[in-house]
Parts: structure tokens; C-alpha cells; sequence
């Protein structure tokens, strides 16, 4: 039998929402800041990434998929590695508007793309491929 400190039966709890919309996110450039470790993306609706309650002060980087991200450093296709990202290498994640999204490294990640073979161009262009809510948003309505 099931512990009633632990479990709680949905019926119990009928302010679950779960959201179903999936984001619409293009990414369409990106710029890097070596300086600061900051790489930002330009596209469109990047505010699909943020629930109704949150602005551009809302840490995002716990719910995207950053194993989607990937930078081909030094524009070759992929004939050497792309510089890829797991959640561990970003110190923040935050929509600033509709049309942009700052991704902050860590000064390791950081450290380490800048000596990837090839790296020297801050301008990202198309280069930047996927990012993605991880899953679907679940929130509780009080």
C-alpha cells in the first residue's frame, strides 16, 4: 500500500495543468561573447518557451534539451566535431525577448570551445542547429 506522505492520488489534486503546446522556436543566428561566455541565438518565439507567469528574468536551462544544441565552430559541416552541450556546461538560460534567447556557459564550457581546432568566428550564422523544451511543461494551479 502506498505511502500517503508520498503518493497523492490524482483525483485528490484537480489543479493539474499539463501543457500540451509545443514551442515554435526557429533559430535563425547566434552570436558569442568570449569575454563574458555568453552565447546569444536570434530567431522567432522564443517566448513559447516560457509559461504564462514567466519573463526574462525566469532560468530556463533545467527544461530545454541540450543535447539537441550544437555549434559547428569552424563552419565545416561537421567534417570535425561540432562543440556540443549537456546541461552541466550552462550557467543560465533566458528568454530576453521573442527574439532572442542568452545562453550563458560556463567559464569551463567556455574555456573549452575556445580551444576547440577551428574556433575563431563569434559570428554563428546558421550554424546553430536545434534547441528544444525537454518536456512538456507541467504546472500546478492554486
Amino acid at each position: 500500500m502506498p505511502n500517503s506522505a508520498t503518493h497523492i492520488a490524482v483525483a485528490d489534486n484537480a489543479g493539474y495543468l499539463v501543457d500540451t503546446t509545443a514551442p515554435t522556436v526557429t533559430n535563425t543566428s547566434g552570436a558569442y561573447t568570449a569575454s563574458t561566455d555568453t552565447l546569444v541565438l536570434t530567431g522567432t518565439n522564443y517566448s513559447t518557451l516560457l509559461e504564462t507567469s514567466e519573463s526574462a528574468t525566469t532560468d530556463i536551462k533545467a527544461r530545454l534539451d541540450w543535447s539537441k544544441l550544437s555549434w559547428d565552430i569552424n563552419g565545416d559541416n561537421a567534417t570535425t566535431a561540432d562543440g556540443s552541450f549537456a546541461l552541466s556546461d550552462i550557467s543560465s538560460a533566458k528568454v530576453t525577448d521573442g527574439t532572442h534567447l542568452t545562453i550563458v556557459l560556463t567559464s569551463a564550457q567556455g574555456t573549452s570551445l575556445e580551444a576547440t581546432s577551428g574556433y575563431g568566428s563569434t559570428t554563428l550564422d546558421r550554424r546553430i542547429t536545434g534547441i528544444e523544451r525537454q518536456h512538456r511543461r507541467e504546472r500546478y494551479l492554486q
